[in-house]
């Protein structure tokens, strides 16, 4: 990739703009001329599991299909009891699908040193992905759940999700900031099986925690901007008396290429003038790099996603720095990024410095979104 290539961008006193990677192999030159009081659109996206939460939550929703059918079982003798295929067994058979999959592929991972090579890789997992749907599926774990049930489940796990230290989904410290109306627009994107169960839980989680009287614009307000972009078992068909049959009902995130995808469709569509990307295992790896910024999660110590993520990065030649070493050189009215060779991602270490960094954006409003009262504002200042 030539030297020559450079990233110019216009600086305000509140803006930051960075490398757009569209597509992922091709810098492209970033020209803002706005007024000094011009708005922008800005567009997040962001993972659930391992990124919003603090752990993976897919063993969570699975819980909800065990514990119904417990309860269905209350009080049947032995042969007419649901005997449903153990959680832990249906793991298995992935890792081991996982395994051999990995065996039989070539390039081998050491031998992957390009960005193309691990987004066919990557991509060659969806015959896996698939797979482990149908055994999903087969075992009937998702089958004859109502919404009420669904509903009363999330709300019990939302409620100890910031006060229990033993809490089955624990979300990060300042998530709500990313997530109260704000001017930029924000979508959860996921490989998760549940786009209900996540924003659900997101309206519970609010619900908890904040105050009666900010509660009801605060979430209207939230559900407006917020959608998921996820798989969905969670499907309630008037034929099945309103509950679950046990199938995939939307099968749309299950490879990396699929979110990838998500954000080159916006991009097309919507246009925004920045796209953000926050993630952090591999299955993030195209998003990340058709982010205009991409930025990946790392704990200390870091997770074994986090883990291989970091060496995916760094054998195929990606540049990672800290969020907080972006420098930004003026030149009259503009920023001149340094010169890269390379596409580059940035770290953080808690969700905080991710709202920081969209707050310098002068970003307006998404139409489908009612800016904050002054209520809510002072609610969220109440909070901090």
């Amino acid at each position: 990739m030539s030297s020559s290539v450079f990233r110019r961008l216009v600086f305000t006193s509140n803006g930051l703009f960075t490398n757009r990677l569209h597509p992922p192999l091709r810098h492209r030159n970033i020209h803002f001329h706005p007024s000094p009081l011009a708005k922008m659109r800005v567009h997040v996206f962001i993972d659930w599991d391992g990124t919003i939460t603090e752990k993976d939550t897919m063993h969570v929703v699975a819980e909800l299909g065990y514990s119904n059918a417990a309860d269905a079982n209350d009080g049947k003798p032995w042969d007419e009891q649901v005997h449903l295929r153990p959680w832990d067994s249906i793991v298995k058979a992935y890792a081991a699908d996982l395994k051999a999959h990995t065996a039989a592929y070539t390039p081998r991972a050491e031998d992957r040193h390009t960005i193309e090579q691990e987004h066919a890789w990557l991509e060659s997992l969806r015959p896996v992905e698939l797979r482990s749907i149908r055994r999903v599926e087969k075992a009937q774990i998702f089958n004859n759940v109502h919404r009420r049930e669904l509903r009363a489940f999330i709300r019990h796990l939302a409620s100890r999700h910031d006060s229990d230290p033993e809490a089955k989904i624990k979300l990060r410290d300042g998530w709500y900031r990313l997530f109260v109306p704000h001017r930029w627009k924000i979508d959860v994107l996921s490989v998760n099986w549940s786009a209900d169960f996540i924003h659900t839980f997101i309206a519970f989680a609010f619900q908890h925690m904040l105050p009666d009287n900010a509660q009801k614009n605060t979430l209207r307000a939230c559900q407006r901007v917020c959608k998921v972009i996820a798989n969905e078992f969670f499907h309630f068909p008037t034929f099945a008396n309103g509950r679950t049959t046990g199938r995939l009902f939307k099968q749309d995130i299950l490879t990396s290429a699929d979110k990838q995808r998500v954000i080159r469709e916006e991009r097309i569509v919507s246009s925004p003038d920045l796209i953000v990307y926050v993630g952090d295992s591999v299955t993030d790896f195209g998003a990340l790099l058709e982010a205009d910024i991409g930025i990946i999660f790392r704990d200390e110590p870091m997770t074994s996603s986090q883990k291989e993520l970091a060496g995916t990065l760094e054998r195929v030649g990606v540049a990672v720095k800290e969020l907080d070493k972006l420098v930004l050189k003026t030149e009259g009215s503009e920023v001149v990024l340094p010169t890269c060779e390379k596409p580059v991602l940035y770290t953080v270490r808690d969700l905080e410095q991710i709202v920081i960094l969209l707050r310098r954006c002068k970003a307006t409003p998404p139409e489908s979104m009612t800016l904050p009262s002054s209520e809510e504002m002072d609610t969220e200042v109440r909070l901090e």
